[in-house]
């Protein structure tokens, strides 16, 4: 859907109309016998269409041709230019004029009426340049262009002020105001001047030969203007240019010379870097934010329909045979709409089908269609919808103008909220973003949209200016992620045919027109690419349906910048451009270069967005007490669908709920962990070691594959999946054959695991105890963590009795150990091992037994009476001697010394130590 559709609004009109001008409420006509017509403009229910009705007719209201007419609102008054003079006519009588004498030999004028603020000095402001400071006045100013001179009159509240005049080298031809304090004033070509009303100082200025640069379309078709040569002179044809100087903004003005248009500021340089390349001299041309409208005579545009469907277009580039209306975006200078006459009146009427090819050399059978001219292009008071445009059209043959006379038309523009919504159903969303900066919507879109441009600049290979896009409107990492392929998104990837509905862009493509035709060769294709070769040609494929082409250059590139400029390039029609970008996907045409350049460039871009985004979530969470610490402890990533990731808000992080900013931060750590392996393997180490969102089952595979079991371990550690590590650890030992090397990692990984983790620890050591027990017994002893010795003491005692006793004579060597528990346990130990060895005959028993000796000698960490009763009564003398004499029965023990074992030395000690009296 176009910006405007066309409606008549008078029709029958035979007078010839010179003048013509538009208030919100009234239309006046003015006709070369000096005729006023007056219509009143009534708003229609339901309809933006003006309904006009003839309100007055004021014949011979002047002697000669109306040339030109305003309103003074201040003065309530009609401007009349006619036979050269400027006359004043009142509003509510239209009789009794006033002629300003001063404008004999008047060729133009120009109106200006503003809110201006009376400063201390006498000096008036605007309320930019004020602040609104000073008393508010309402002042207006008609600028009178004479020969070789211009009058300034003036008013304030109505109040007329001193009339200002000044000479000049040449007649203006036509007047604009760039603001309220300044006037433009075109001259014969190429001379123009810039007169300052508040010192009237004139500074004068030559407009340029050409453009910077060609923005015709048919130029982007191979149709620059040598090619619409051999079509009869048609640059020739009808009537001549008017001079013009448009308005476009505040401070800038649009001067058309033949068929360039170049935009000045107030110091009478060019403010944007290309101007508008007509493909003829435009007749007349208007400003209605934010579009230019421009009239042409026949034969003067390119037909591109007929283009799209004659079959002699290689040989002839077909015009439009009639008079037509072109409209162009003020921001991007880039053609949006093409009004052929004769109109289409009813806008939801599509337009006639374009006449079918013809062979070679023939012409096609076409209704014809009399010529007519369109006139006096008039732009109305306020902006956008509601505001119409209207232009007259007259048929050129005398006959048909007594028979049908002339039809004032309304250009008339389709709600803001339907272009906008036009242009996003196209993908024009640079278009749609440029527009909505320049007016206001409710709901406002530019969010949304914003996110589709983001996804229109990843395909066009503009990967960093994407990503700025994504990370100013706090997009949901999943979408984000979900445009690289799944070596590094996984389950999250998207094929490129679904990036636009994955953003919220519509599923339906529109039908093709014109314009999506000339775009085609824009299309472009998205390439992948990968650690190796093999890998760069499966992603491209996956992702494009081909493998990689050859390199060709890219095409030009358009850099953006602030202000004007940068609405220019980003502005209403702009195609896609390209500028340093990065991403996996380069894309211009389905021959842009591909290599690991654009691999390296695009997953920088990814990693910004990434580290980016990774420190911002985690603080969101500390309000809710959430650390990473705690990720194994909290719902796993993998546990949530792909559309309930992708239903993630695009929002302000502080305006996510907990869940949310958990599910974010999973996604960031696991598509950096995926990225790390691709672009920067050597930083997987230091993210494992640290407290990470990266879920497991995401990535783990990726990392055996490329043999990271460090860094793989490391993060099963920090997601507390410690039995996979010690099974990783277990595989990886069988490939080891130096003992430090099969062993020492599984002991240094169970020391450090706490005592909720003991189950797992007496399992994951078992097969080490079988192997090395020395080594595995280094598992208890550690000093990071203190396990529950009497599990410990129970397990080792499970694999060996003698581990046990090594276990707890640890505890009271090295931890102090206190308890008769375990000494009671370790002399029963000695006590049970010492009798099974000696009956083995072996040598160790002598050494176990010298061991319990001297526990219960030097001991006070057990039951005397207990191991007492344990004793055997024919073995192990020596030790029921000491338990005697522990007992407090000395003469027991000195029975055993002396009498069972003969060993007088203990028996005397023993008297010594326990000082007997006998």
């Amino acid at each position: 859907m176009p910006p405007f559709y066309v409606s008549p609004v008078a029709k029958g009109i035979k007078d010839r109309v010179e003048a013509l001008f538009a208030t919100s409420d009234k239309l006046y006509l003015g006709t070369n016998t000096g005729t006023l017509y007056i219509y009143s403009s009534e708003k229609v229910e339901g309809s933006d269409e003006p309904k006009l009705i003839l309100q007055d007719t004021k014949k011979s209201f002047v002697r000669r041709q109306i040339d030109q007419l305003g309103i003074l609102k201040d003065i309530s008054s009609l401007v009349v230019l006619s036979d050269s003079v400027v006359t004043l006519f009142p509003l509510s009588t239209l009789s009794t004029p006033t002629v300003l004498t001063q404008t004999r030999n008047a060729s133009v004028f120009a109106l200006e009426t503003s809110v201006q603020y009376e400063l201390s000095d006498g000096s008036y402001a605007t309320a930019t340049q004020s602040g609104s400071k000073g008393i508010a006045t309402v002042v207006t100013v008609l600028a009178v262009g004479c020969k070789r001179k211009v009058v300034i009159f003036r008013w304030h509240d109505g109040e007329a002020q001193p009339v200002k005049e000044l000479a000049l080298d040449h007649t203006p031809r036509a007047i604009a105001f760039s603001t309220p304090h300044t006037i433009v004033m075109a001259y014969p070509p190429p001379d123009n001047a810039i007169l300052s009303l508040t010192t009237m100082a004139l500074t004068e200025f030559v407009t340029p030969a050409t453009t910077t640069v060609s923005n015709n379309p048919g130029i982007g078709m191979g149709m620059g203007m040598g090619a619409l040569t051999g079509l009869g002179g048609y640059m020739g044809l009808g009537s001549k240019a008017k001079f013009a100087a448009v308005k476009i903004e505040e401070g800038e003005v649009l001067i058309p010379k033949d068929s360039t248009g170049l935009f000045f500021g107030v110091d009478g340089q060019t403010t944007r870097p290309v101007g508008i390349d007509w493909p003829a001299s435009p007749e007349e041309t208007v400003y209605t934010k934010p579009y230019i409208i421009s009239s042409f005579p026949p034969n003067s545009l390119p037909d591109l329909e007929a283009l799209n469907t004659t079959a002699t277009a290689a040989i002839a580039t077909p015009t439009i045979s009639n008079s037509a209306l072109q409209i162009r975006s003020a921001l991007s200078l880039q053609p949006v709409q093409t009004l052929k006459y004769p109109f289409i009146e009813d806008p939801t009427q599509p337009p006639p089908p374009p006449p079918p090819a013809t062979k070679l050399g023939s012409a096609s059978k076409q209704p014809t269609i009399a010529p007519h001219t369109l006139r006096l292009l008039t732009s109305s008071p306020g902006t956008g919808p509601g505001a119409p445009t209207f232009i007259l059209s007259t048929p050129t043959d005398r006959t048909a103008l007594a028979n049908e006379g002339s039809t004032l038309w309304t250009l008339i523009m389709h709600p803001w909220q339907d272009q906008i919504s036009e242009l996003v159903r196209h993908e024009k969303y640079a278009d749609a973003l440029a527009l909505l900066g320049v007016i206001s919507v409710q709901p406002d879109p530019t969010k949304h949209i914003q996110g589709l441009r983001g996804v229109q600049l990843f395909q066009e290979g503009q990967f960093e200016q994407a990503i700025d896009m994504f990370l100013a409107l706090d997009m949901n990492p999943a979408k984000v992620i979900a445009l690289y392929p799944d070596s590094i998104s996984g389950r999250l990837a998207a094929p490129r045919e679904r990036w636009i509905k994955l953003f919220g862009g519509d599923v339906e493509k529109p039908e093709e027109t014109k314009e999506t035709k000339e775009e085609e060769g824009q299309k472009s294709i998205a390439v992948v690419e990968g650690a190796g070769d093999e890998e760069v040609q499966k992603a491209v494929t996956a992702i494009t349906g081909s493998p990689p082409m050859e390199p060709q250059s890219p095409p030009a590139s358009i850099v953006g910048s602030a202000g004007i400029s940068s609405r220019i390039k980003a502005g209403l029609g702009a195609m896609g451009v390209r500028d340093e970008a990065e991403s996996i996907k380069d894309v211009s045409s389905s021959k842009t270069k591909k290599g690991p350049d654009e691999f390296t460039l695009s997953t920088r871009a990814l990693g910004t967005f990434l580290v980016d985004r990774r420190p911002k979530i985690p603080a969101a969470l500390v309000p809710f007490g959430i650390t990473a610490a705690q990720s194994a402890d909290l719902p796993a990533l993998s546990a949530a669908s792909v559309d309930e990731l992708m239903a993630l808000p695009s929002a302000p992080l502080s305006t996510l709920t907990p869940e949310q900013l958990v599910r974010a931060a999973q996604l960031v750590d696991t598509a950096l962990f995926r990225l790390y392996l691709f672009t920067k393997p050597s930083m997987i180490g230091a993210l494992c070691r640290v407290d990470n969102w990266c879920e497991v089952v995401e990535v783990e595979e990726a990392l055996r594959a490329r043999k990271k079991f460090t860094e793989l371990i490391d993060l099963y550690r920090g997601k507390k999946m410690h039995a996979k590590a010690l099974d990783l650890l277990f595989d990886l030992s069988k490939e080891e054959e130096d003992p430090l090397d099969k062993y020492m990692s599984s002991i240094r990984y169970l020391q450090k695991l706490g005592p909720e983790y003991l189950d797992l620890i007496f399992k994951s050591a078992r097969w080490i105890f079988e192997e090395k027990p020395d080594m595995a017994f280094d598992i208890f002893t550690a000093e990071e963590v203190e396990l529950p010795p009497k599990k410990v003491a129970d397990y080792l005692e499970s694999i060996d009795p003698m581990l046990c006793i090594r276990f707890i004579e640890y505890l009271f060597a090295e931890r102090q150990e206190e308890s008769t528990t375990f000494g009671d346990r370790l002399v029963e130990l000695y006590l049970r091992q010492t009798v099974k060895l000696k009956k083995e005959r072996s040598s160790e028993h002598e050494r176990l037994y010298s061991k319990l000796l001297a526990f219960v000698n030097t001991s006070k960490y057990y039951d005397f009476d207990r191991l007492y009763a344990l004793l055997p009564q024919t073995d192990l003398h020596e030790v029921r001697a000491v338990v005697l004499g522990k007992l407090g029965n000395h003469h027991g023990a000195l029975e055993i010394y002396a009498h069972k074992i003969q060993d007088y030395t203990e028996a005397e000690e023993h008297v010594l130590q326990t000082s007997l009296p006998d």
